[in-house]
Formats: structure tokens, C-alpha cells, sequence
């Protein structure tokens, strides 16, 4: 029997207003850029294959690996990528497909330069017969592995899987290995307690609950919240968590005690925007502003009164 021809794509093409969509924006504004990034790697692999993928728990655990992102928000942004239309969910002989009708718009654009038409299930097509070109030869139902070859124990093959999964599973140990071994020699180097706060996820929350008492109480850490506390030392510089979380306390604008506005959270001050913003005194009250320059080193007030003194 002969072998079926190549059905994926090398390549695919991509609108420069991909980021100006509002289906896009939403996504990224519920799910940052992590959304997104899950998005087009689900449509490289889509294109990879032709014009759908087979999904489930394998493929989502190899997805999770490659993006170092968990399962269970692949999941989420799948779900919601499905109920905006942006992906479309078939169910065929117990297998969940993942496809679109923009997917395969874009499918035949390309395959239309082949010199033989392009055959598709029928039941996976979801142009109608008006939007559906030439290059595209419909086929009805057949034996799944003949029409995707590549698909007939599900994409990759399950002992493809299963060696990936073991591959991936032994560096991830190596890796963990690894850094543990590295996390306990900075540990060993230095016992300044902020260093460790920087990955104690559940302390910074404690404490922003404790201090910030104004603003809503963090009641669950996610893991994209675990993201933004890892990196929030580091945006800090020498400025302590504790300290941090007390200069948003005491601005009557963020606390909402102005009146102005009341939509300070726990995520927003984790932006690195807003941070910024912060920490340089952009929402600081009156009597933190005056606090402020009421601390100048005695010797630097010398200094200016000196020069002054040297100018006339």
C-alpha cells in the first residue's frame, strides 16, 4: 500500500494584526502572555498535522512540558480558546479533535499550490461546499489511520508518548535535582530572609494579608500568581517585601480611602508596571511624601548648605 502524501504544513500564515484582535486581548488579559503563547503553539501543531489535532491527556502533558506551563491552565485557556470561537472541539469514535473553520480557511489557502488536491474528512471539514476550494477533495468516513497515518494510535503514536514522557519525566528530575542542589547553596551562602521570601510563596501572602489589611485578602495562590511573587524581589532591589507592602497600605489613593478609586488587589501591585509606579512614589499620601524629604542625611544637608554658602 502506498503511503499516504504529506498533509501538514512547512509554514502558515500570520495577519500582523493578530495582537489588535479582541478575541486575542481578552485572552491575554485572563490568561497573560501564557494564553497566548498556549494559542499559537496549538496552532503550530494543528499546521504541523494538516488541519486538526487529536487532543487529550498525553498530548496535553506534552504541552504542558515543552512550555513549562502547568496542565491544568492549558486546560483553562483550551476551554475558554473553544468558547470564543477561536478554536472548534469535534468528537469522532471517542477521539476530541481540535480544529476551526479559520484553520482550514488558511489550510486550503496553502495546499492549493500542491499539484494534487488535498483529501480531508468529511467529517472534520467544517467549510460548507460554496467555501470549500478545488485543491480540497472531501472524503467520507473511513478508517481514521488511513486518511492521518501519523493519528492511528493518536498524535504521536503512544510509544512515541509514552518514550517522550520518560525522556521528559528524567530530565525534569535531573533539573530538580539540580536546582535544589543549587537553592541549598545559596541557602548555605546567605541567611538573609528576604532572599528566601522570594520563593516562599505562601509568606509573601501572609504578609501582604497581615499588612495591607485595606485591600481584598489573597484568598488562593495560583500558579500565575507564584510567577509574579518569584520575580517580585528582584523588581524590588534593596526595597523588603515588608516594606513594599507597607508604602501601598499607607497611600489613602490605593487603600481607596480618597474615594477615588478602589481597585487596588494583590495582583495589581505585583504588575511591574504599577510596581514601578509605586515604589517610586507616584501614589504616596501627603504625610508619606513629607516623611520622605524630612529624611535627608544630616551630613547631605550640609553638603547643599555649604555650597550654597561657597556660591554666594
Amino acid at each position: 500500500m502506498a503511503r499516504p502524501k504529506k498533509q501538514g504544513l512547512d509554514y502558515f500564515p500570520f495577519d500582523v494584526n493578530f495582537f489588535s484582535d479582541k478575541k486575542i486581548k481578552i485572552v491575554k488579559a485572563r490568561y497573560g502572555n501564557d494564553g497566548v503563547i498556549i494559542y499559537l503553539y496549538l496552532l503550530c501543531e494543528i499546521y504541523k498535522n494538516g488541519y486538526y489535532i487529536v487532543w487529550d491527556d498525553d498530548y496535553k502533558f506534552i504541552v504542558a512540558d515543552e512550555l513549562n506551563i502547568s496542565d491544568g491552565l492549558i486546560e483553562q485557556v483550551l476551554k475558554f480558546l473553544i468558547e470564543r470561537s477561536l478554536l472548534q472541539s469535534i468528537l469522532l469514535n471517542s477521539d476530541t479533535i481540535i480544529t476551526s473553520p479559520s484553520v482550514q480557511h488558511r489550510f486550503q489557502e496553502i495546499v492549493k499550490t500542491r499539484k494534487a488536491p488535498t483529501s480531508v474528512l468529511k467529517e472534520l471539514w467544517l467549510l460548507s461546499k460554496e467555501e470549500t476550494q478545488g485543491c480540497i477533495k472531501v472524503t467520507q468516513k473511513q478508517g481514521f489511520s488511513e486518511i492521518n497515518p501519523g493519528f492511528s494510535e493518536k498524535n504521536p503514536s503512544k510509544s512515541e508518548i509514552n518514550a517522550i514522557k520518560e525522556s521528559k519525566e528524567k530530565e525534569s528530575k535531573e533539573k530538580e535535582s539540580k536546582e535544589k542542589e543549587s537553592k541549598e547553596k545559596k541557602n548555605n551562602m546567605s541567611t538573609c530572609v528576604d532572599a528566601r521570601n522570594a520563593f516562599d510563596y505562601q509568606s509573601v501572602v501572609n504578609s501582604f494579608n497581615s499588612i495591607c489589611v485595606s485591600l481584598p485578602k489573597v484568598q488562593k495562590l495560583t500558579d500565575d500568581r507564584k510567577k509574579k511573587i518569584k520575580s517580585l524581589q528582584h523588581l524590588l532591589g534593596d526595597i523588603t517585601i515588608d516594606d513594599y507592602f507597607k508604602r501601598v497600605e499607607n497611600s489613602d489613593f490605593l487603600t481607596g480611602r480618597t474615594g477615588n478609586w478602589n481597585g487596588c488587589t494583590f495582583d495589581w501591585i505585583l504588575k511591574p508596571a504599577n510596581l514601578t509606579k509605586i515604589i517610586e512614589g507616584n501614589y504616596d499620601s501627603k504625610q508619606q511624601q513629607t516623611s520622605r524629604t524630612a529624611s535627608y542625611d544630616i551630613e547631605e544637608l550640609e553638603k547643599i548648605n555649604t555650597l550654597d554658602y561657597l556660591d554666594l
